[in-house]
Formats: structure tokens, sequence, C-alpha cells
């Protein structure tokens, strides 16, 4: 499953991230391209909560780094009351593989990130065997997650229509 330093998925025969640098990829591309800082410093039209999706949710690295993001950010506008993200995911990774990513990420950084390391194990708590159905994690008062195990098509046509928008992709 795992090359050194970059995590596979057999099934598809294709890497989780594409650099050496999966944490800083995953940051620039997601936490950066989404400006997930920047809108959280601006106040919504009204309190609420700031929605993301993803499809394929994989190693939960995108997860765990907005997560962290959220926490660490200092100038977050009080309206942004909590974080929900959903990430749907047909072929979850079983936890033996998980723990075995995430110590490579250990490994593999320069510095101490203890805050990401504590998500992580919240999320390795929660991830028993995962059966097809939608699965809410809380990880803090303020950061939920819905991991979405089985094909996101059909669970996608099961949202109300008066359900929130989703702020991120």
């Amino acid at each position: 499953m795992i090359e050194p330093g970059k995590p596979r998925s057999e099934r598809f025969d294709d890497i989780y991230s594409s650099s050496d640098n999966p944490m800083g990829e995953s940051e620039h591309v997601f936490i950066d391209g989404n400006r997930l800082r920047q809108r959280w410093q601006v106040s919504p039209d009204h309190p609420r909560q700031f929605l993301i999706a993803e499809l394929g949710f994989g190693t939960g690295l995108n997860f765990l780094l907005t997560a962290r993001c959220w926490q660490q950010l200092e100038h977050r506008h009080p309206d942004w009351r909590h974080l929900h993200y959903v990430g749907y995911e047909r072929f979850p990774i079983d936890k033996s593989a998980l723990e075995e990513i995430h110590s490579a990420w250990r490994s593999s950084r320069s510095s101490n990130c203890a805050d990401f390391d504590s998500l992580f194990e919240q999320l390795l708590a929660n991830w028993r065997f995962l059966l097809q159905g939608i699965h809410r994690i809380r990880l803090t008062q303020d950061i939920t997650l819905d991991l979405v195990i089985g094909d996101a098509a059909q669970y996608l046509g099961l949202r109300p229509p008066y359900s929130p928008a989703i702020d991120a992709w």
C-alpha cells in the first residue's frame, strides 16, 4: 500500500498525494484553493455553520488540515459558529493502513504538529469497520464530520431542498 512516503490505493493503482510533502500540497490546493482563512475572517450574512463537502475522503488529510486551520485561526469571525465537513468515500481505507499513512506523514514533517496528531487520533478512534451509510463524528464542540460511505451520487440525491448550501468543495 505504501511506497516510501507515498500512500497508494491498490484498488485504483494510484497515489493519494502527488508530492513528497502531502500536507503542504493539501494545504495549498484545498485550504488556500478554497480561500478558507480569508473567508472565515469575514462575517457571514447571519451566524451559522460553514459547510464543506469533499468527494473522495481518502486519507482524511484535507479534513484534518481544515479542522486544524479552523482551530488555529485567531481572527475567525465569531459568527462562524461551527465547521461541518461532509466527506464522501465509496472505498474507505482500512484502519491499519490509515495508521501506517499517518506514521509516514509524521516522520516526513519537519515541525511538531501535536494539534494535527490529536485530531488524527480522534478520527482514528472513530474509524471502526465502516459500513455503508452516514457516520457522524463530533471531533470537538464546533467541528463535526459526516463521513458518508457509499456512492456519493446516491447520497447527494438525498439532500433535502431546505438543507444548507455547501460553502466549499
